[in-house]
């Protein structure tokens, strides 16, 4: 668990932060990342990294809150809140992980409330 909560720690600081290369060492190059359960994979480290970025580019004060649901060797499972002055995205996050601790593939099924934040 705490391999995972370490890597979630990481994902929220560099989204916060805006850091695309802090978000590198978190994905495998071969990383996949299903945005939700209707659209199709992006797939490898870059896509990821880009979609994730220009997810939140233009967000005004990002913060992002997490929490485990579990975690095992090799996933995580963890409720998440980024939330922006114009939005809160409320979801959940499957995380794969490989031996190093890198994500080897990502779904997330999320809600986002406009306006809100």
């Amino acid at each position: 668990m705490e391999r995972f909560s370490r890597w979630l720690t990481c994902l929220g600081d560099a989204l916060e932060a805006s850091d695309l290369e802090a978000l590198k060492p978190l994905f495998a190059v071969e990383a996949t990342f299903a945005p939700d359960p209707f659209t199709g994979l992006v797939s490898g480290r870059r896509a990821v990294i880009e979609r994730l970025a220009g997810e939140v580019a233009g967000s005004s004060g990002l913060r992002f809150e997490a929490r485990i649901l579990g975690a095992g060797e090799t996933y995580g499972v963890a409720h998440i809140r980024l939330i922006t002055e114009e939005r809160i995205v409320d979801g959940v996050l499957l995380v794969a992980m490989d031996a190093r601790g890198r994500c080897t593939a990502l779904r997330r099924w999320s809600h986002a409330l406009e306006g809100r934040g």
